[in-house]
């Protein structure tokens, strides 16, 4: 009797030889991804959600990592002020403050 472990080898196998098996993409070079084929296109995207839920305007000042940590350490159903607005705590504004904050924080190249 054959085992499932015997199956599985041999299947893998059966695929290997006659080609079946996918390739792992090619990675692009770095000319490639500054070239911008592939690129993000950074014009055509709207602007965050946490600016627009904290009524930040496109052209307004950006958002920094100790306003973002004073945001987080705001309780859930609790009022804050920030830039002159008043604002509920919500999970979800709370989640994308905490996302903001660490992002904020990453090195730049």
């Amino acid at each position: 009797m054959v085992s499932e472990l015997e199956k599985k080898q041999d299947r893998i196998a059966n695929d290997v030889k006659s080609g079946k098996r996918r390739k792992a993409p090619a990675r692009q070079s770095q000319e490639e991804a500054r070239s911008g084929s592939g690129s993000i296109p950074f014009k055509d995207l709207k602007s965050g959600a946490l600016k627009r839920q904290l009524k930040v305007g496109e052209d307004g000042k950006a958002l920094t990592k100790g306003e973002m940590s004073k945001i987080v350490k705001v309780e859930n159903g609790e009022q804050f002020k920030f830039r002159g607005n008043t604002f509920k705590m919500s999970p979800l504004l709370k989640k994308r403050a905490t996302l903001a904050g660490s992002m904020i924080g990453f090195k730049k190249r």
